[in-house]
């Protein structure tokens, strides 16, 4: 891996007219008259409404080779007409791109897996439901055959030949998954990119990853509408800091990803995978105000490690409400209003195993209520594992009816 002194763009598609003046006509693409792209957006768009993220259906690639039928056998088509019924609009289905990539083809792409890909998806458009394509890197390279130790998130943004052979997979994925629907199929550049603390320049060179991956992307699904972020965990406070025109992205038909975990003490309390102490929160209560305030003190001071009480403590102290999560909310919907974007929140939720559960619905209603309020389009984390709506039991997905009200949604 080479971290580069200079960067050069990063160029994959080019047109004779600016992106944002391009009017897309039927010798285009056979399913679309003249229509531009803010067009395109508008219609698009409303397809993110409501949404769930199916985490392992290709996000696990370990999972995936054990079992290669697993993709066929996750979820039914009965399964997806209930989501549809419920209210559901779209599914957003992280993959991880070790299941994808193949560096070692022309096209970067591993046929067999695009094409289980493709005809999944198809079962879920056939069932009246949009799709969120989403790279979702979760292990490293490595641990797969390539180049030892890569993390791809940061490979993009610091390795020309690694950043070259992922855009190349994303045009050959958007091109094959554009042939299923040219308008509810969403292509979501990458999950997370975690750069703010590990890569030099972190904000530059994930401008330049990103606008070749959107290149990419969009020269091979020239109607499809992209999901962008900025270059630290898809937070907030990383989309405020971001200008569109400055940053380089001048497709007009994109939606900007936020994703919303605050407090973290609350959301990922008993979260194991998590350093410095989060492994031993339990039992935070939600919202915090005078009547349980001084209870919560007494209960984080019995937590077993120094580091989990120190947590608690921040916890307490923030006294977080509904207002608090609003206001931060709320920053991302004025920037999208200063910047006349569209807003996604592609994930938020709260781990299930250590939360009370009327305190998790709590918090799941305030920011479900908060994005409806500002006009954001959301899917929640996710479906049936550690963060989801559903239970195992015995084999079968039982819904959580109280998570199911928080959502605004009915059985």
């Amino acid at each position: 891996m080479s971290i580069l002194p200079v960067l050069p763009p990063f160029k994959v598609y080019t047109s004779a007219a600016p992106l944002s003046e391009r009017i897309y006509s039927s010798s285009d693409s056979p399913t679309c008259s003249r229509i531009s792209q803010k067009q395109l957006l508008a219609a698009h768009y409303p397809w993110l409404a409501r949404g769930i993220n199916f985490e392992n259906w290709f996000g696990d690639s370990k999972k995936y080779a054990k079992t290669p039928d697993y993709a066929n056998r996750y979820i039914s088509n009965a399964e997806l007409q209930q989501l549809k019924r419920l209210g559901f609009t779209h599914l957003r289905v992280p993959i991880d791109p070790i299941l994808i990539l193949d560096r070692q083809r022309s096209d970067k792409t591993n046929p067999e897996t695009l094409e289980v890909l493709a005809v999944s998806l198809q079962r879920a458009l056939a069932n009246g439901l949009a799709v969120v394509v989403d790279m979702h890197p979760r292990y490293p390279l490595g641990e797969t055959g390539f180049k030892q130790g890569v993390d791809l998130k940061q490979g993009v943004a610091s390795d020309d030949a690694l950043l070259s052979d992922f855009a190349r997979m994303w045009q050959t994925v958007a091109a094959r998954l554009h042939q299923l629907d040219a308008h509810r199929i969403f292509f979501e550049t990458m999950n997370e990119p975690n750069l703010a603390e590990s890569v030099p320049d972190a904000r530059r060179r994930w401008e330049r990853a990103q606008n070749a991956m959107i290149g990419a992307i969009r020269s091979g699904a020239p109607e499809n509408t992209i999901i962008v972020k900025g270059y630290d965990y898809d937070n907030v406070k990383s989309l405020a800091s971001f200008t569109p025109k400055n940053n380089g992205i001048v497709d007009e038909n994109v939606i900007y990803s936020i994703h919303f975990y605050t407090p973290h003490e609350f959301t990922h309390q008993g979260a194991g995978w998590t350093p410095g102490g989060y492994a031993k929160l339990h039992d935070l209560p939600y919202p915090l105000g005078p009547a349980n305030l001084p209870q919560a003190v007494a209960s984080v001071r019995d937590f077993a490690t120094p580091e989990a009480k120190k947590l608690g403590l921040k916890y307490v102290a923030g006294a977080y409400n509904a207002k608090m999560l609003e206001a931060e909310i709320q920053q991302a919907a004025e920037w999208a209003a200063q910047n006349d974007k569209k807003l996604y929140m592609g994930e938020f939720g709260v781990y299930r195993p250590h939360s009370q559960p009327q305190d998790r619905a709590r918090w799941i209603a305030d920011v479900r209520n908060a994005c409806d309020r500002f006009g954001i389009a959301w899917s929640f984390w996710e479906y049936d594992e550690g963060f989801g709506m559903a239970h195992k039991i015995n084999g079968q997905r039982v819904f959580d009816p109280a998570i199911l009200n928080a959502l605004g949604l009915t059985l």
